[in-house]
């Protein structure tokens, strides 16, 4: 079965005369631990995801705990790098470029 994102139709928003929410901004520091279970290639791939987000010193940081598997860890910079690095016998080291950066808090 495919994953669905449901699709919010007029028939399901709110009336004119209600206000539209408006979300809270994220603090400018804070950790979330965030566990998954999503399916890529037909096969469940859980993971924990231990998120650093850090606005004023402008990177986040995400330790990766895949089922079974090393850490990867995923360092972020403001100035659209990334490395990706894994620890253990087996470590490996790379680099991207996302011209993205960081996610401000608002």
């Amino acid at each position: 079965m495919a994953n669905c994102i449901p699709v919010l139709t007029p028939n399901h928003c709110a009336s004119s005369a209600e206000s539209i929410p408006t979300p809270t901004p994220w603090p400018d520091q804070f950790n979330a631990l965030l566990f998954t279970n999503h399916t890529l290639t037909g096969k469940a791939k859980l993971q924990m995801n231990d998120l650093w987000y850090d606005w004023p010193n402008q990177h986040t940081m995400n330790h990766i705990q895949y089922q079974l598997r090393d850490y990867l860890h995923d360092v972020q910079w403001n100035n659209g790098t990334s490395y990706y690095f894994t620890s253990g016998p087996t470590g490996t080291c790379t680099t991207r470029l996302f011209p993205i950066g960081v996610l401000r808090p608002e």
